[in-house]
């Protein structure tokens, strides 16, 4: 079952007796507070598309199918995010069930005119259920990123395994992730993907960690470092081991692990508190770490370390753990018994060879032993078995003519049972080989020894119990230790991607900014020779496009300076010179288009979806990435979608705006009358790309420039450039290919000059 909370109270939540487009009097509810239990079929994405398909917000067209308010809505919800839906489609159910939506109106003849008598239209004879808006709630103190962004930055690259239908694991390939994740523990890898998906917006958080992550990473520290990676490796999935240890699921492995983390956090322990307080005050976490309870975690070494056998376990190739000899006198004595058990069963089959012997049987072999759940039994091979059958027959019977046959390759019969029978050896049960057997010594052993293997058994298990309940109460604080040994982990991992070179700690501040100088891009630096870094200067408000020729590097800047915030406000240094970064609630990106069968929709109306949903939930400290917005359609409307996006956001307050970046092929649109380029919020760049005169050949060197400002001028390349009083940007010296033969590709297109 899935569970699903509603804070009736909040002010999202109201009655209303009206439609929204009417004077309705709003009627707050009560406030209601536990938790609601469904089913998890109210859950599922057909049952949301069910429910919000006849859902009427305020500002919908009336007259639109059920697919047609499904758009409409993928407008203010991320489309491609499957558990929003399927969380909105849950919460509906629970306010139909409580009767919390009495404004529902039921279209009784959608045939009539495609309205009712409300006037509102339904295709499908369904009620339309009235809502002010669908809002997705903010998470307190972390940026919202939706998984299209997380996946069009390449923050994470999971390439499944190349074997079919699905066998073996997938890896992550070249991603911000891979390049960030130097974890050594698991829960260390999950705390960073878990970061990376949710950064912090609390400035005093960050601030903690940037901290950390330089005294890591200061020489000094070097050893320190080195210490609690080693540790850190042998910090193993606490949780789930503690869960199975509770549930009694447990198995050897998990209890070497459970001890292998013990001994790994007491030894982390040891070293925070060897540090000194001035250390341990940078961060919560290491002041936690070091506050944890140093008889807890002792107490689960001690209680394993001397109850449980790890080599002997391993030995005997069971999951089951092996208790120590000397924990229990009890399981002593039966092991003691167990291993004399072996000379003791060989008397006793020479004492039985010989009575059977007396009796005129001439056996060559015969064993004795023990099966569990059975007992002791006599066993004697096939071929033994018929002949001691027969001889048994014989005897009683020397003159019958019908008398057995010995033959090794006869299954026993009833009769040769019999035989055996009247000398005292009770069939049991037979196999190709061999036939088992009981007399009265085995009954007589079964009752003074019974079953010893299954009594050690049984006293191992209570062994084990009696050392889970030992530890059970130390397990909350084994527990959290590992959630703050995970923490120090990815602050550790951070501390050495701080060591490469060029990565800087920036300046997180509470101002709406993002300035950098001579920032990179963090996977572009590994994988593109001679890549030019590019600065970047943007203010609350402010709006920068970027324009320049094919292979310039426009999406790679934008991507860059949204991965910089992003590494930024998870406590990382970032590739830069310098870097003075404020905190964003929200990164909304529309770079790369998707489209799916599934979804239904085609690419550009995907784009249009994430545009839309941006700019309704953008709030002054988000932060928009637009990469060729407009490309999946005619010239025309592509213009008139990117002034028009250019337009909602500068026409904003400054204090209310968002700071945008997008790059266009669409020059066209930067000119007077169709965006104001006097307004000091909108700046222009155009990016250039150095090339060689005689191979040809494009280098990878994009950089940034403010664009030209007169247009008309055709490109001259190469040979001396008459400017004609026009300011010319040219490439930084540092992006020379070749001081002979290179010159520099620019844009033919120019923002014409504003006279003042």
């Amino acid at each position: 079952m899935l569970c699903a909370a509603a804070a009736v109270g909040f002010p999202a939540f109201q009655k209303s007796s009206q439609t929204p487009d009417g004077p309705g009097h709003d009627e707050n509810l009560t406030q209601t507070d536990g938790l609601c239990f469904f089913l998890d079929r109210e859950f599922t994405l057909d049952a949301a598309r069910d429910r919000l398909s006849v859902v009427l917000v305020s500002g919908m067209p009336r007259a639109l199918s059920s697919r047609e308010r499904l758009a409409f809505l993928a407008s203010s919800m991320d489309l491609e995010s499957t558990l929003v839906w399927c969380a909105a489609g849950g919460l509906l159910a629970f306010l139909q069930k409580h009767d919390l939506l009495a404004n529902a109106q039921l279209n009784t003849n959608p045939a009539a005119d495609g309205l009712n008598g409300e006037g509102v239209a339904s295709d499908d004879g369904c009620c339309v259920l009235y809502l002010n808006a669908i809002r997705r709630l903010p998470l307190h103190g972390v940026m919202r990123i939706s998984g299209s962004t997380l996946r069009a930055l390449h923050v994470f690259n999971s390439q499944v395994h190349p074997r079919m239908l699905g066998a073996g694991r997938s890896k992550e390939g070249l991603s911000l992730f891979s390049r960030l994740n130097r974890t050594r523990s698991g829960g260390g890898a999950r705390l960073l993907r878990s970061w990376i998906q949710a950064p912090s917006t609390s400035v005093s958080v960050i601030h903690n960690r940037q901290r950390v992550v330089k005294a890591l990473a200061d020489p000094a520290n070097c050893g320190l470092a080195s210490t609690l990676s080693s540790a850190l490796k042998n910090v193993k999935s606490v949780a789930t081991i503690v869960s199975r240890v509770r549930t009694v699921r447990d198995t050897c492995r998990d209890w070497e692990n459970l001890l292998s983390s013990a001994r790994a956090l007491l030894v982390l322990r040891q070293c925070l508190v060897s540090v000194g307080q001035d250390f341990r005050a940078h961060h919560p976490a290491l002041e936690a770490m070091s506050a944890v309870s140093d008889e807890s975690l002792r107490e689960v070494c001690t209680w394993i370390e001397n109850g449980i056998d790890f080599p002997a376990s391993m030995a005997a190739g069971s999951t089951r753990p092996h208790i120590r000899d000397g924990f229990s006198q009890d399981l002593d004595e039966l092991r003691r018994c167990f291993e004399s058990l072996d000379g003791f069963l060989t008397d006793i089959g020479v004492q039985e060879m010989d009575a059977l012997t007396s009796r005129g049987l001439h056996l060559d072999r015969l064993h004795i032993v023990f099966l569990p759940r059975v007992g002791y039994l006599l066993v004697l091979s096939r071929a033994t078995a018929i002949e001691a059958a027969q001889q048994v027959v014989d005897a009683d019977n020397a003159n019958d003519n019908n008398s057995l046959r010995s033959t090794s390759s006869r299954p026993s019969t009833v009769s040769e049972q019999s035989a055996l029978a009247a000398i005292g050896l009770d069939f049991v049960f037979t196999t190709e080989e061999h036939v088992y057997f009981k007399n009265p010594r085995c009954h007589e052993i079964d009752a003074a020894l019974g079953d010893i293997s299954g009594a050690i058994e049984a006293v191992e298990q209570k062994a084990v119990c009696f050392i889970r309940a030992k530890i059970t109460p130390h397990l909350d604080a084994l527990w959290k230790a590992s959630l703050l040994a995970s923490e120090v982990d990815v602050l550790l991992s951070l501390s050495e991607m701080a060591k490469e070179p060029h990565w800087v700690c920036p300046d997180v501040v509470e101002e709406r900014v993002v300035d950098i100088d001579d920032g990179r891009h963090p996977l572009a630096e590994v994988t593109v020779p001679n890549l030019v870094a590019n600065s970047t200067n943007l203010h609350g408000g402010s709006i920068a496009c970027v324009t320049g020729p094919v292979f310039s590097g426009k999406s790679v800047y934008c991507a860059q300076v949204a991965l910089l915030v992003l590494l930024a406000q998870i406590g990382s240094f970032v590739p830069a010179v310098r870097a003075q970064i404020g905190v964003f609630d929200a990164l909304f990106t529309r770079v790369q288009s998707t489209d799916s069968v599934s979804v239904g929709q085609s690419s550009f109306f995907t784009d249009c979806s994430q545009i839309a949903n941006m700019l309704q939930q953008a709030t002054p400290r988000s932060l928009l990435v637009v990469d060729e917005f407009g490309k999946g359609t005619s010239e025309q409307d592509g213009l008139s979608l990117l002034g028009s996006l250019i337009l909602d956001v500068i026409k904003r307050p400054i204090a209310d705006a968002p700071i945008m970046l997008l790059t266009t092929h669409y020059w066209e649109v930067l000119a007077e009358p169709y965006v104001p380029m006097r307004d000091p919020r909108l700046h222009v760049f155009s990016m250039d790309v150095l090339i060689r005169s005689q191979e040809r050949q494009v280098g990878a060197l994009p950089s940034l420039a403010p664009r030209a400002t007169r247009a008309g001028r055709q490109m001259q390349l190469g040979g001396d450039r008459e400017r004609d009083g026009q300011d010319v940007a040219a490439a930084p010296a540092a992006a020379t290919l070749d001081d002979q033969h290179a010159f520099c590709l620019f844009c033919s297109f120019f923002v014409p000059n504003i006279e003042t």
